[in-house]
């Protein structure tokens, strides 16, 4: 017979409903969870009275001492028990019970950059080359260099194993050695799953999956741009992070097939709170505990808006909002049950807590985490200061950890309302970033300070996730332009390769004060005074007016080094490259003929009614953009309509004749870069 609630009796025993009810549903209880389907006990104990009551909150009632219930739905549940004196006087107590679906016999493994594990959570520090254990009773720290770049890990029994440049490294806990799996160059490792004699791994730059079988490495093709990776039993969950023109996709791999599942544009518009749009940087998928539904975080690109294309304007608050996809055990998903995060532009990590009965969403931009009824999509609370730019959230019953990779933390949370921190820890290992870079970083990542916009909606880092591009061609004729393809500032060296944007109609990293208080609704980090005589993006330079302009220029002139091709060439397709005249225009080393001081632009054919203007006026021409990371920024040209390399290069107006032997070489060539 289970407890779950009694009452105190008086000093002195009487048949009187007593004054004050009490509830045994101690925090310790184990009842407190109660799976459906399932008969409980409920039993007053010590409680006085003649007649007890209980209404068990899902509709159905009881009388009596000692009564059974059975739920046969899922969900958190107000148990109220009344007890009832001779004198007809009341007294009641309410307590809650959640009953859980059955729960798997294994939870599913989600990779992450965080993880409780045990008595330890872990985590990672890309910059530094990381792995971190941070003893939950102690609060003690270690710190071990693992990798080039650590992404994400999964904790497995009595190993860590972390995804890397190049490799899987794997931490034996024990002993704290470390094993290093190669994986193919290039590849970009992400998520990982498995065990120590069987790991998945997913490799972003190739579609691919590896499969590490304790002795060697198979690859299979799955689709692409992979990202985080989940795994049930024998089944693999993953996502494609940027999304092509025709919506959102996850994939379930099983052993013998590959199926693509689609999440679909939503066209039913704007309000208030809503926003319609791509589902786009799909960075993981969760399955919950009971294997009865998946959460999907992501980022609502909304491509359908702008003055060229529906003649409504982007604004600050309808071009990039915060969404969660639920999809049920069929791999469906209802656009129209998407829950959508009001004041927030992006979630990119999610976790369940042990029962699957509450599911947490993070927010990097903004510095929260949205904690929510698993099973209705209720919000129940959130976390605030959680740190911009965190990367990943792990739950215990106990606890809610967030690596909160920025501000170079970890910070611990009870798992209760109202949610408070119980304490936080500076990861213990030499930044590598110089202190102006980092800031830079964080402001480019950070949509919670006023001066960058208005209500917590855009961040640099919404379109140009990592400083990379977010795959979307966005409407900006509003603004003086027109169908404007997102390119990437990897590699680019702030302006070593030139001007920004395709039109080039910024000179300087400072110029995106003009978008902070014109597009982002920011208050802009420029007095008013100084943005009125400085406004001119290709006038006199803004730097050294401000601090934070400086840092944000600063970060972007860092990123010199570029993505590693998968793809290798040849001498013959260098050769080919140069015969067709492509040198000209892209000469190397930076693949580009345009320069700071010297700006080029071209018409090269593609320029239409579409391509809009260059800050307003007559648009004559495109900024020729570098070939270096092409193989990594689908889609192509200016406005977004070459969805292959070859495309792209076909779309050139005035190129020699040339046949398709020759083509397939140029693309090798340009791909390889």
């Amino acid at each position: 017979m289970i407890w779950l609630f009694a009452c105190t009796p008086q000093s002195e025993p009487v048949d009187s409903a007593v004054v004050e009810v009490t509830s045994a549903f101690a925090a310790d209880s184990p009842h407190r969870y109660v799976q459906i389907d399932t008969e409980v006990g409920f039993d007053v104990g010590e409680s006085t009275g003649v007649e007890f009551l209980w209404d068990f909150g899902d509709g159905n009632q009881a009388q009596g001492a000692q009564v059974t219930h059975v739920y046969t739905v899922p969900g958190v549940f107000p148990v109220v028990l009344t007890a009832i004196g001779s004198d007809g006087l009341r007294n009641s107590t309410t307590q809650k019970v959640t009953a859980h679906n059955p729960l798997l016999e294994n939870p599913p493994q989600i990779s992450s950059t965080v993880a409780v594990h045990g008595s330890d959570i872990w985590a990672v520090f890309p910059e530094a080359g990381t792995l971190h254990r941070f003893a939950i009773p102690t609060q003690q720290q270690s710190s071990f260099p693992i990798c080039t770049d650590p992404r994400q890990l999964i904790a497995s029994q009595e190993h860590i194993a972390v995804t890397c440049e190049d490799e899987l490294a794997v931490f034996h806990i024990p002993t704290e050695s470390i094993s290093g799996i190669p994986l193919p160059l290039g590849a970009s490792p992400y998520g990982v799953t498995g065990s120590v004699d069987k790991w998945w791994i997913t490799l972003s730059a190739t579609g691919e999956v590896a499969h590490w079988d304790g002795e060697t490495v198979s690859t299979f093709p799955v689709g692409n741009d992979l990202r985080g990776l989940t795994q049930s039993g024998s089944a693999l969950y993953t996502t494609r992070w940027r999304s092509s023109s025709v919506g959102g996709e996850f994939y379930h791999i099983t052993d013998d097939q590959v199926t693509t599942h689609q999440l679909a544009i939503d066209y039913a518009g704007d309000s208030d709170n809503t926003t319609g749009g791509i589902p786009n940087l799909l960075e993981s998928i969760a399955l919950s505990p009971d294997g009865t539904q998946f959460y999907i975080p992501m980022l609502h690109a909304n491509i359908l808006v702008g003055t060229y294309r529906s003649e409504t304007p982007l604004k600050h608050d309808n071009m990039v909002r915060a969404m969660l996809a639920r999809v049920n055990s069929n791999l469906e998903e209802n656009p129209e049950e998407r829950k959508h995060f009001d004041e927030k532009g992006r979630s990119n990590a999610v976790a369940f807590s042990p029962f699957g009965d509450r599911v947490y969403v993070l927010h990097p931009s903004v510095q929260n985490l949205s904690v929510l009824n698993a099973y209705t999509g209720q919000f129940l609370g959130s976390l605030h200061q959680t740190g911009v730019g965190a990367t990943g959230v792990s739950v215990s019953e106990e606890l809610i950890v967030i690596n909160s990779w920025l501000t170079r933390q970890i910070k611990v949370y009870q798992n209760q309302a109202p949610y408070s921190l119980l304490w936080e820890q500076t990861f213990a290992a030499s930044d590598p970033l110089p202190e102006q870079i980092l800031l830079g970083k964080y402001i480019f990542h950070d949509a919670s300070d006023p001066r960058i916009t208005k209500v917590g909606y855009i961040s640099c880092a919404h379109c140009h996730p990592n400083a990379d591009h977010d795959g979307q061609t966005w409407d900006f004729t509003d603004r003086g332009e027109g169908l404007r393809n997102t390119t990437t500032l990897i590699a680019r060296g702030g302006t070593d390769m030139g001007r920004l944007h395709w039109s080039g109609n910024f000179d300087e990293m400072q110029d995106f004060e003009q978008d902070i208080r014109e597009h982002f609704g920011g208050s802009g980090f420029l007095t008013d005074e100084q943005y009125a005589q400085y406004s001119d993006p290709l006038g006199p330079t803004k730097a050294g007016l401000s601090s934070e302009l400086d840092a944000l220029s600063a970060y972007t002139e860092f990123l010199v080094d570029s993505l590693s091709s998968p793809y290798t060439s040849s001498q013959e397709a260098e050769m080919a490259f140069e015969n067709a005249g492509c040198a000209e225009c892209h000469p190397a080393p930076l693949y580009t003929d345009s320069k700071l001081t010297d700006p080029i632009r071209h018409d090269i054919g593609t320029i239409t009614a579409a391509s809009g203007n260059r800050l307003g006026q007559f648009l004559d021409g495109i900024d020729t953009p570098s070939l270096i990371g092409v193989w990594n920024s689908a889609p192509y040209l200016h406005d977004g309509s070459a969805q292959s390399i070859g495309d792209a290069i076909q779309a050139h107006q005035g190129l020699p004749p040339m046949t398709t032997e020759e083509l397939n070489m140029i693309i090798e060539f340009v791909r390889s870069l």
